[in-house]
């Protein structure tokens, strides 16, 4: 596109956002959005408008459509349907291959077959992709092995544009032998930008599913027919349902499906689930359905639960939860929740947390005693409800402003995200000298920077519906046995394993006198060059991913029996 062009972006969220910084605000005109509460509001100096607007003016601008891979498809139904062309999706610009790969099979060294039950693990998030969401499969694929039970891994190429994270050390821990399938998300991840040719066979795949439910089958129904319906069902009950139904051909096409004892799926994204139940219902392969993270009771969303969309994925989970011969949550009381709240018999609900690698730990170093700075470490991404940094600098702003501490010999470390927000809160409080943002880094650095740090921090929110969230980087801080400052709820399951362990304390985030208190304690060990013992308490060996594996092997066995 010549450098005259002049844009319109579709969608004021934060993909519209840094669409509006990769194009240049000059060149940029408008925003239009379907949010009655953004139009005519200003986003980031631009003016949002609304779509009857678009309508009467898009002639002459190059339309961009920046939203994620589930609403895009919807955003450019409504276009189409108002006879608008002229539009790209934000990942074109970014520079998306127009060549779509075939499906890679990965298999190195021998195979180890001999005595051992085969499992056919539909994972979306794999190595060498990265992020929080990969580490619980390919622990599960390391281990496996030592519980006679041989993966086949199914999985994609290429993370979602606003997942970008690739992690290449974590091909490693593949174990030779093991297949591993790589079926590209072409609709995911917005290299294909028109609907399937075949987009009526995908959406029988999924009402066949949804039609064991009246109210999801009535649902399907009434989005059947026109293009904005079939576009937002294109996309249920995730972006990955076009992943789903080609993992389904290609293993129907290429594989002998009956070699397998158990098929595992793990979400997200949801619509992997419904590969187990396709293959569970036609083949009668028993299915254990694996959620890595709630679904509709998710604390971190704010789901409107008079929504239709609400009822149908409240449906499609009961369908799941019911069908499946045993499914796996990561905290006992959300076991507890999901028996309660769908009625489901005992022993269809297994809790299996997440956990550490004992391996991992062996490349990771002591640091230098003593330390430069005094290091305050948040390893992960900050996001969503609670993931608030405001507590921790408002106590490191008291803490200097009483002159108990140099905030000159303070780090306060943020590994795994980069962005302006951080440095502009800290800067608020007069502290961006103090802010190291590493961007997004390998597992093995992340563990070697909760190593080199003092107090290691946990954000969770402190809302009541946030005491059954167990974050999975709370496991890696446990093991490496540096003092935990978590921002989370009393009496929550994090708060309970802190008091338990004695690895830390819990606090809520208006409680900043307490925060204050563990902070200077710390502090003041540092100042005078004390030792910090790693803490060792035995009751974290419960975490361990090997031992967690064998949990996993004895729920295949069960269900195999």
């Amino acid at each position: 596109m010549s450098d005259n062009t002049k844009y319109i972006l579709f969608g004021a969220g934060d993909i519209g956002k840094k669409a509006l910084r990769c194009i240049g605000p000059e060149r940029v005109d408008f925003f239009v959005d379907n949010s009655t509460a953004k139009i005519g509001t200003i986003v980031e100096g631009i003016p949002v408008i609304s779509f009857d607007e678009l309508k009467k003016i898009h002639m002459g601008f190059q339309i961009v459509i920046a939203v994620d891979p589930k609403k895009y498809f919807v955003l450019a139904a409504q276009l189409d349907d108002a006879g608008i062309r002229n539009y790209v999706p934000f990942l074109n610009l970014e520079g998306s291959a127009d060549e779509l790969p075939p499906v890679s099979v990965t298999k190195t060294g021998a195979s180890l077959l001999q005595g051992k039950k085969k499992v056919l693990m539909a994972a979306y998030f794999f190595p060498p992709l990265g992020g929080s969401g990969v580490y619980r499969s390919i622990k599960f694929v390391k281990y496996l092995r030592d519980f006679n039970w041989e993966p086949t891994v199914i999985s994609t190429d290429q993370v979602p544009p606003d997942q970008n994270y690739m992690d290449e050390s974590l091909t490693a821990e593949i174990p030779d032998g093991v297949e591993v399938i790589r079926v590209p998300d072409f609709i995911g991840t917005l290299r294909k930008t028109s609907f399937p040719d075949y987009k009526d066979d995908i959406l029988e795949f999924l009402g066949s599913v949804l039609k064991k439910d009246k109210t999801a089958a009535a649902v399907f129904d009434s989005l059947r027919g026109n293009r904005t319906g079939e576009a937002e069902l294109l996309t249920c009950p995730c972006a990955a349902l076009t992943w789903a139904y080609d993992v389904v051909r290609y293993i129907e096409k290429n594989i002998d499906i009956h070699q397998f004892q158990v098929i595992y799926t793990t979400s997200g994204p949801f619509s992997a689930h419904l590969i187990g139940a396709y293959f569970q219902s036609k083949y009668g392969i028993p299915w254990v359905a694996d959620y890595r993270d709630p679904w509709t009771q998710n604390a971190a969303f704010d789901y409107d639960t008079n929504s239709i969309w609400y009822k149908l994925f409240s449906a499609l989970e009961s369908i799941f939860l019911h069908q499946a011969d045993c499914s796996l949550t990561v905290a006992p009381d959300l076991a507890e929740t999901y028996i309660d709240r769908f009625q489901l018999e005992r022993n269809k609900m297994v809790c299996i947390t997440n956990g550490y690698d004992e391996a991992d730990f062996r490349a990771v170093e002591l640091p230098p005693n003593p330390m430069q700075y005094f290091i305050i470490n948040y390893s992960g991404l900050i996001y969503g409800q609670g993931r608030s940094i405001v507590p921790i600098l408002k106590a490191l702003q008291q803490l200097r402003d009483e002159n108990l501490v140099d905030i000159t010999k303070i780090r306060f470390r943020i590994v795994g995200t980069k962005g302006a927000e951080s440095e502009k809160l800290a800067a608020n409080f007069g502290l961006q000298e103090m802010i190291v943002q590493t961007g997004y880094v390998s597992h093995i650095e992340a563990l070697q920077s909760n190593q080199n740090a003092h107090i290691l921090l946990l954000l969770a929110g402190c809302d009541a519906k946030f005491k059954y969230f167990f974050t999975g980087k709370i496991f890696d801080y446990l093991r490496i046995g540096k003092p935990i400052l978590a921002i989370v709820p009393k009496d929550g399951i994090v708060d309970k394993t802190l008091r338990e362990t004695g690895h830390g304390e819990a606090f809520l985030d208006t409680e900043i006198p307490q925060i204050k208190e563990m902070i200077l304690r710390e502090y003041q060990k540092w100042q005078r060059g004390e030792e910090q013992k790693p803490l060792r308490s035995p009751l974290i060996q419960q975490f361990e991913r090997r031992h967690l594996t064998g949990m996993l092997a004895e729920v295949f066995q069960s269900v195999c029996s």
